[in-house]
């Protein structure tokens, strides 16, 4: 499984990185039956009391990488 992040244009051009609102735990590196996508705390996915901010991740492919897609761009929004 390969994820690819790359910072945005703005971030490029001015220097200065956007604050990090997800992060990948790679199965085979710790060991674990499933990777983790884990959103921080400045991930705008609040949804009333209670919202998911963990997924477990058993296999890559483009229906997983649109889903991520999504989750992503709403929590940067």
């Amino acid at each position: 499984m390969t994820v690819m992040w790359t910072r945005s244009a703005s971030a490029r051009s001015t220097g200065v990185m956007p604050a990090m609102v997800v992060s990948f735990k790679n199965a085979g590196k710790f060991g674990q039956r499933y990777s983790t996508l884990e959103f921080q705390d400045s991930a705008r996915l609040d949804d009333g009391d209670i919202w998911p901010v963990s997924f477990a991740v058993t296999a890559w492919n483009d229906t997983v990488a649109e889903q991520v897609a999504r989750l992503v761009r709403a929590a940067q929004s």
